[in-house]
């Protein structure tokens, strides 16, 4: 797909910001605030981009987001029901728990190489609107290749989770057999238990995802190899790092501007319909509300398209502005 006129669209904007395409010479690379403000407006101003920017967001973990507003929060005895008075003993978890943990793991497994594929095609097809990959087909190959560009930008996540792990567990279990403060969701007194580990898991993905952005870019964009492109990454945020960490915050702050109060209309107007329900109301009350979570349940996927697809062009238009 081309634009009819290169300064309309995201061929336009990509013009604007590369200075050498238009002149026919050497040019100095743009400023980041103006690269940064095309990619808002193209991320923003096309929305035939949304639905592939979505799609990558969704499988790549977004769909869990957007579940928090239906899915209520096991309490303890809930839990200790489900998994069994004996799962966890100080020897260890139970033979039984043991097979639940690793059928987890096995479509943990499944969901992160089947899911990890489709968000990887999803996200080069979105780069094939961009020049000079404009075109450009996505076949199963370069989906698989991007996907171990991302998991290998991911390995000091899995390093952290490692080591956070046995801590989380630890946590678990003393929750589930002496509980700190049982008005509070077990999840929650576990994540406050460990807060350290919470933090460094945070902040190891934060850098994973940016580092695989980066090098995924340059592998759809520059037509370097898998290794070449993590190098070029550690080495754009190494030489880089102010506009970087500025591109990681506009991206952050864009995407809670735009995808925030979806979510907390349809957790609002979740909590009103179950409130109605249980209380037997009217039933046109019931379907208008009814009517009102599934628009704003929907009305919050549109703005988590829009917001993925602004934050996928900041790292592209970055990429580009220095290439």
């Amino acid at each position: 797909m081309s634009d009819p006129a290169p300064g309309n669209g995201l061929a336009g904007a990509l013009l604007v910001t590369d200075p050498a395409s238009a002149t026919g010479g050497a040019a100095p690379s743009p400023g980041w605030a103006r690269t940064a403000g095309a990619a808002a407006r193209v991320g923003l101003g096309r929305p035939e981009l949304w639905p592939l920017a979505l799609l990558a967001y969704l499988v790549r973990g977004g769909l869990a987001l957007h579940l928090v507003p239906v899915v209520v929060v096991p309490s303890t005895v809930g839990l200790a029901t489900f998994i069994g008075p004996t799962a966890l003993t100080p020897a260890g978890p139970s033979e039984a728990f043991a097979q639940f943990l690793a059928a987890l793991l096995v479509g943990l497994t499944a969901w992160l190489v089947g899911g990890g594929l489709v968000a990887a095609a999803a996200e080069l097809a979105l780069l094939g609107r961009v020049p000079p990959s404009a075109g450009r087909r996505v076949t199963a190959g370069s989906a698989a290749r991007a996907l171990i560009v991302r998991l290998a930008a991911l390995l000091p996540l899995l390093a952290v989770l490692a080591w956070g792990l046995p801590r989380i567990i630890g946590a678990a279990y003393r929750e589930l057999t002496l509980p700190s403060d049982t008005a509070a969701p077990v999840a929650l007194r576990v994540l406050r238990d460990v807060p350290e580990v919470v933090v460094l898991v945070l902040l190891a993905w934060l850098a994973g995802e940016t580092v695989g952005g980066i090098a995924v870019r340059r592998f759809a964009l520059l037509g370097e190899g898998g290794g070449a492109a993590l190098r070029g990454a550690l080495r754009h945020v190494a030489t880089r790092p102010a506009t970087t960490l500025a591109t990681s915050a506009v991206a952050a702050c864009g995407s809670v501007v735009l995808v925030g109060p979806g979510l907390a209309a349809a957790a609002l107007a979740w909590q009103r319909l179950g409130r109605a329900l249980a209380a037997g109301s009217d039933p046109v009350a019931i379907v208008l509300l009814t009517a009102l979570f599934v628009a704003a349940w929907l009305l919050g996927l549109v703005l988590a398209g829009a917001a993925s697809s602004w934050r996928g062009l900041a790292w592209t238009f970055e990429v580009r502005r220095t290439h």
